[in-house]
């Protein structure tokens, strides 16, 4: 399934319910959400916000143009190369497979967040914060 946008909020959500009640777990439903296209970085979060509140793996997939280009180049006005590259980056520290399962932690992490900077914003490792160099 996919989330691509809010005008299919509500049938997405009533889908899950059905999986669900079929017997399927939420951490086994995995929601595609794209970004970088339309939406602006605050719509994506939203829609995060949504699936892990639902109880779903979210899976963020990047928009690419049709036009041809190298991967992972272009750029929606809506969005900056900053914050592209902060999803990625926090697909591959706090991620699992690239998707975002509805761990607790996550879930606080995302739904207590004030702005999607501070969402995907991502602690510096304990080797730097307590002031230890490596060798």
């Amino acid at each position: 399934m996919a989330y691509d946008s809010n005008l299919i909020r509500i049938p997405l959500k009533k889908a899950i319910e059905l999986l669900k009640g079929a017997g399927f777990r939420g951490r086994r439903i995995i929601v595609y959400c794209l970004y970088n296209h339309l939406d602006t970085p605050e719509d994506f979060l939203a829609r995060i916000r949504d699936l892990l509140k639902w109880g779903v793996c979210v899976y963020p997939m990047r928009y690419e143009s049709l036009e041809p280009r190298p991967k992972n180049t272009y750029i929606s006005p809506n969005w900056t190369d900053w914050e592209l590259e902060m999803i990625a980056k926090a697909r591959r520290v706090i991620g699992y497979g690239g998707a975002f399962p509805p761990y607790e932690g996550l879930k606080k992490k995302f739904l207590s967040a004030k702005s999607f900077e501070k969402a995907f914003e991502l602690k510096p490792p304990l080797i730097n914060r307590i002031g230890i160099l490596p060798a």
